[in-house]
């Protein structure tokens, strides 16, 4: 509330208001931020509701039966918990995602739209959802069973051998990140030779920054 207040007045510092630069662009920024202000108030407000209405109707149990139901369905006993378990985290991710997916289009083809910032399709929306989803199979799902197992395994000292893996594995990925799973989703490419790279090069080179490669991104 206290920034939405902020974004509200039509003028810029008084250090800033003999910039011509900043005073062009201030009311600009001022209309885009009390515009994503209000969707934050307007998802935030939705969000809470999902929240509660997730708990009161007791959703997250009758997700749990249902995905053992169709378990058993596959053959499959209640000893399979760690496969429940993705078969419930799928299930929940899906309903969440289609629950949100009115306010993610809203807040992209609206709000970036009127703005200028959406460089985005409806064809290409959905095809990064795709990807995500695809991505978010491949890696997150095998990583959730390895941190169910090892639950199982470590018993009630669980919590530090998570810790353990989860930092691991947040140094790996983000070591693939960049190389493997940025490019899926945007044209990644060298910044090519200019005063951006000039300045951004002596930049580092002052604070003693180990730049090793400086790429541009169609985001």
């Amino acid at each position: 509330i206290r920034q939405y207040r902020k974004l509200q007045e039509p003028n810029p510092p008084k250090s800033l208001q003999n910039i011509e630069e900043v005073r062009e662009k201030f009311q600009k920024t001022q209309a885009y931020g009390l515009a994503k202000a209000r969707f934050q108030f307007a998802s935030e407000l939705f969000g809470q509701l999902q929240s509660t209405w997730i708990i009161v109707w007791n959703i997250l149990p009758k997700l749990w039966l249902f995905s053992g139901e169709l378990l058993a369905y596959a053959g499959y006993g209640t000893e399979y918990e760690i496969i429940q378990s993705l078969i419930f985290t799928v299930i929940m991710t899906l309903m969440t995602y289609l629950i949100s997916l009115p306010l993610n289009l809203y807040y992209t083809f609206v709000i970036e739209e009127q703005h200028g910032f959406n460089k985005m399709t409806v064809g290409l929306f959905f095809l990064d959802v795709i990807k995500g989803f695809l991505i978010a199979g491949v890696i997150g799902l095998p990583i959730l069973a390895l941190v169910l197992q090892i639950i199982q395994w470590t018993g009630d000292n669980f919590y530090f051998y998570v810790w353990v893996f989860m930092i691991i594995f947040n140094f790996i990925l983000l070591t693939i990140y960049p190389t493997f799973i940025q490019p899926l989703f945007n044209k990644v490419e060298p910044l090519p030779d200019g005063e951006l790279r000039e300045n951004i090069e002596g930049l580092a080179s002052r604070i003693n920054f180990p730049l090793k490669k400086l790429y541009k991104i169609d985001g």
